[in-house]
């Protein structure tokens, strides 16, 4: 391992850097911490950083940065193992190197995150309670970052637009800060489209457009009923769901139900005999005009005995 100590007394020293699944540490993949080796630790200790410890990450041919704070010691020397979602953002590959320096960052009060699925927001019941116990993981933040975390199992990846205070190095702590957190709408999120529908008529073929839509099969078979007299052919469809309509011969005038009592079967077939009061002008019946015949004899002397 090789060390330069600046004027400031600065931490600067170059590592190896590997993904911590090589150090059977998975979890750290879910964090923002990286494991350094003992010595480093020595080194600090001489340096008197201040704790909590953050450091800047560089891939100097590639210029890329980012921040991280130290889980713990215990890496072999000149070897530094960093969550996967790091060295991916710093475009590192395995053995490579990494330069790491001591820094100091404001404390965070905003940060705009843009998950990169939606799944972070259907998946997940709660998204932004789980984001903040997933937070608790991460020591910094730098805009930029497209860090993960694991929830249920599944792992969601979130990638930080922006941050304040605005600070030349781009990042800043999350330890012991009320910080504010505002989404961006998912990476693959697309808008609904919104198709509407006209109930106006129109001409056309069928397949073609009709009242601003494609005429459906209901309405070609609609056509076709019409053409062969369905409606004359069918029988009629009895619906329970309503009540049925009344059915009168043609001309027939309906003024309501006359309220009656019920009579005997005989009374009643005498009644429907009886001739209509419209058929003739009188408003006689047969059994008056009986009557007035048998009158009309007894004041002519007609149907009584001679002497």
């Amino acid at each position: 391992m090789s060390g330069n100590d600046g004027p400031a007394r600065r931490f600067d020293t170059s590592f190896r850097c590997y993904p911590a699944a090589v150090l059977g540490r998975g979890e750290l993949n879910y964090s923002g911490m990286i494991i350094l080796p003992p010595s480093a630790l020595e080194k600090l200790t001489r340096l008197r950083i201040a704790y909590p410890m953050v450091f800047e990450l560089h891939n100097v041919p590639q210029q890329k940065m980012t921040h991280a704070g130290v889980l713990e010691f215990i890496a072999e020397e000149k070897r530094v193992y960093l969550p996967h979602w790091m060295m991916r953002t710093l475009s590192l590959k395995a053995g490579e190197l990494v330069q790491i320096k001591s820094t100091a960052i404001p404390s965070g009060s905003f940060i705009k995150l843009q998950p990169q699925s939606t799944s972070f927001i259907t998946a997940i019941s709660d998204p932004k309670g789980v984001l903040e116990n997933a937070l608790r993981r991460f020591s910094t933040l730098t805009k930029g970052d497209k860090f993960q975390f694991l929830c249920k199992g599944d792992i969601f990846e979130i990638a930080v637009l922006d941050v304040k205070p605005q600070h030349q190095s781009g990042g800043i702590s999350c330890l012991d800060t009320d910080l504010e957190v505002d989404f961006a709408p998912p990476l693959d999120y697309a808008e609904p489209v919104l198709t509407t529908t006209t109930t106006d008529t129109g001409s056309g073929g069928p397949g073609s457009l009709v009242g601003g839509g494609r005429v459906t099969p209901f309405t070609q078979e609609r056509s076709m009923a019409k053409r062969i007299g369905y409606s004359a052919l069918a029988a009629p469809v009895i619906s329970t769901a309503s009540p049925q309509p009344l059915r009168l011969p043609s001309g027939t005038l309906f003024f309501g139900y006359p309220i009656k009592p019920v009579k005997a079967g005989g009374d009643k077939e005498a009644e429907e005999k009886k001739p209509s009061m419209f058929s003739s002008g009188g408003g006689q019946t047969l059994r008056d005009a009986t009557n007035k015949k048998r009158k009309y004899e007894d004041i002519n002397g007609k149907g009584t005995k001679s002497d």
